[in-house]
């Protein structure tokens, strides 16, 4: 256990930097950045992340999933340059059609026309680190808690530095922060690709990919309204309410981020663990369970401690006309300590995808339905709520499906 928690703090050293770093720039970016700005920049992201998740098929799920079934680290590098040739093939095609449209498309998302250029930048950001997680999560699968680290905060400097200085020294407001993220990711992303074919120049391998497609496919409606329900709040607000709204709802999802970040921390310990648990003893959920149970609490506190402290962290961080994102910051607190439970791969492992596709539609879909008549009535807040309830039904019904398939099936978390 001890190794456990020396991992734990290795992989929280990038997640604080990555998270303490916004908590420092909020008072620059919110002074050089009208809230408008933000809104647009908030849902070009959406936009892009969207995409991203959608056009890649989830590979990076297989991947992660059958990694723990490659024999010698030949057939790793493989799969790894098999999923990341893929996905860039595919992310690369689609960018070349997004940016000839990108005018259409901010009109579709009401993005101001002066912020169009957004969308097609961000889509090359999230293009750049969606490729650079295969590298991140083969790392973490290696229990290479020093290199995962290096490399996340590595990115993390090159991007912040370099957005600073196109904001505040040439005036590139929004897009500024943007060119900084496709420089970070960009840069490390090389870095390791030339890495990886000075390490053993891997071949690609059509099996490898359609073992990944088998487990990812399923998913992909999963993908479609996970990522669309997500990203939906934002468009809402802005039609229903103004770009400010979604500026000011912007950066108070981001501040209350920190809470799901340091679970992403915990994930990139617990997860290689479980997957290896369920591998040797499918049986054995019960000590699956107890080794969970310290990271939730840990979850939970750290949620608990960023809702308490959000109208102090308001006060500190971000400039007049952002102060009413109080209350988005203990709403989404309280969804990132549930959001916990709904992220163990029982169900992945033992290949019942589509079972996970049925609960992320049905979550997606009420979360979708609850947003329209929420933002009405309470505005961006609503928004918040409608994630949060949706987000509590959700994780219930995938615990109850956890209780009632057979044990021998699916190894329960609790």
């Amino acid at each position: 256990m001890s190794t456990q928690v020396r991992h734990a703090f290795i992989y929280a050293i990038p997640i604080l930097i990555a998270n303490l770093v916004p908590f420092l720039t909020l008072p620059l970016y919110t002074r050089a950045i009208p809230p408008e700005a933000y809104g647009a920049l908030a849902l070009a992201q959406a936009f892009a992340f969207f995409c991203t998740g959608l056009i890649s098929l989830g590979v990076s799920l297989g991947y992660e999933r059958n990694f723990f079934e490659c024999k010698t680290p030949e057939e790793s590098d493989r799969l790894l340059f098999s999923a990341l040739s893929f996905s860039g093939f595919s992310l690369i095609a689609a960018g070349v059609i997004i940016t000839q449209f990108s005018a259409e498309i901010a009109e579709i998302l009401s993005i101001p026309t002066t912020y169009r250029r957004l969308i097609y930048l961000n889509y090359a950001a999230a293009t750049l680190e969606y490729l650079k997680q295969y590298f991140m999560i083969h790392q973490k699968n290696s229990e290479n808690a020093k290199a995962y680290s290096t490399w996340m905060i590595v990115t993390t400097i090159i991007a912040t530095l370099s957005g600073l200085i196109l904001v505040l020294s040439f005036k590139w407001g929004a897009e500024g922060i943007v060119y900084g993220q496709i420089l970070g990711n960009g840069v490390v992303l090389l870095t390791l690709t030339v890495k990886l074919f000075l390490r053993s120049m891997p071949k690609f391998s059509f099996s490898l990919i359609w073992a990944c497609l088998v487990i990812s496919l399923p998913l992909t409606p999963r993908v479609f309204f996970k990522l669309g329900g997500t990203q939906f709040d934002k468009y809402i607000i802005g039609v229903m309410q103004s770009m400010g709204g979604v500026g000011v709802y912007n950066v108070g999802q981001k501040i209350s981020t920190v809470t799901f970040a340091f679970m992403t921390a915990l994930e990139n310990v617990f997860t290689p663990r479980v997957y290896k648990g369920m591998f040797e003893s499918p049986n054995n959920g019960h000590a699956i369970g107890h080794y969970l149970t310290p990271f939730a609490y840990f979850s939970v506190l750290l949620a608990l401690l960023v809702g308490m402290f959000s109208e102090e962290a308001l006060f500190i961080l971000v400039a007049k006309g952002y102060e009413k994102a109080a209350d988005v910051i203990t709403i989404f607190s309280m969804y990132y300590s549930i959001m916990f439970f709904g992220k163990q791969p029982q169900l992945i492992f033992a290949k019942k995808t589509s079972i996970t596709t049925i609960l992320s539609l049905t979550g997606m879909g009420l979360s979708m339905g609850l947003m329209v008549p929420f933002v009405r009535t309470w505005g961006f807040k609503g928004a918040a709520w409608a994630m949060f309830l949706s987000g509590v039904i959700n994780v219930a019904a995938s615990s109850w499906v956890l209780c009632v398939l057979p044990w021998q099936t699916i190894p329960p978390a609790w």
